[in-house]
C-alpha cells in the first residue's frame, strides 16, 4: 500500500508524467517580458498583452492559431512595442532553462525502468523548448494541449493520455507544479504530486533513494 498526497493507492507506479512548466523548464514569463523589453515598464505591457491574456489559455487549448495570437496581442500595445513582442514570442522558448534536478531524476526513473511522458498545457511553439534538452530522448510519449484542444485539469486530457499510450492510470505518478492539474489527475484516476521544486519526494516515491 502506497500513500500518495494523502490518497492511498495499492498499485505500484510504473509511469512517470511530468508537467513541462516549472516541473522541466523553468517558466517565468515575467522575466521573459523584461528580457525583451528595454524598460520595466514595457516590459509589464508586454506580459499583459501576451502572457496574462485570454488569448493565451485560448492558445493553449488549440482555439487561438500563433498569428491570432499575435495580431491581438498587438492590438493591445503601442506599435512601438510590436517589435519587441514579435522578438519575445520568438524567443522565450529557448529562455526557459532546465528545472534543478531534472536531468537526474529523468535519468534515474528511465534506469529503474519507469516509462516516462509529458502532459502540458502548451501552445504550438512545443516541443521546441525541450528538443535540445539532454531528457528529451527519454522520453515514451508526449501531449500538448494545443494539439488536443483541451488543457488541464480538464479530466479528459489525462484520460486522453492513458488511452494513447494503453496507461493504467492508478499506475502512472503525474509531477505538477499547480494544485488544479493534481486534482484533475486525481480525479482521472492518477497517483499524482504537488511539484514544490523538491525531487526529494519524488525520488522517494518512486524509490530511487
Amino acid at each position: 500500500m502506497r500513500i500518495l498526497n494523502g490518497q492511498a493507492s495499492g498499485r505500484d507506479i510504473s509511469n512517470l508524467v511530468l508537467d513541462m512548466g516549472n516541473v522541466l523548464l523553468g517558466w517565468t514569463p515575467r522575466d521573459f517580458a523584461l528580457r525583451a523589453a528595454d524598460s520595466a515598464a514595457d516590459a509589464d505591457l508586454l506580459y499583459c498583452a501576451l502572457f496574462d491574456s485570454p488569448d493565451w489559455a485560448l492558445h493553449d487549448m488549440g482555439q487561438v492559431d500563433e498569428d491570432t495570437l499575435l495580431r491581438r496581442a498587438q492590438e493591445r500595445l503601442p506599435a512601438r512595442l510590436h517589435r519587441q513582442l514579435e522578438y519575445l514570442i520568438d524567443s522565450w522558448p529557448a529562455w526557459m532553462p532546465p528545472v534543478p534536478g531534472t536531468d537526474e531524476i529523468t535519468r534515474r526513473a528511465k534506469q529503474a525502468g519507469y516509462r516516462l511522458y509529458l502532459l502540458s498545457n502548451a501552445g504550438v511553439r512545443f516541443p521546441g523548448a525541450l528538443r535540445d534538452q539532454p531528457f528529451y530522448p527519454r522520453f515514451d510519449g508526449m501531449m500538448v494541449s494545443y494539439h488536443e484542444r483541451i488543457a488541464k485539469p480538464d479530466v479528459r486530457l489525462y484520460r486522453r493520455l492513458c488511452e494513447r499510450y494503453c496507461l493504467d492510470p492508478g499506475e502512472c505518478l503525474f509531477v505538477d507544479d499547480v494544485e488544479v492539474n493534481i486534482q484533475g489527475a486525481m480525479a482521472a484516476g492518477m497517483q499524482a504530486h504537488h511539484f514544490t521544486g523538491d525531487w526529494q519526494p519524488v525520488v522517494v516515491k518512486l524509490g530511487l533513494q
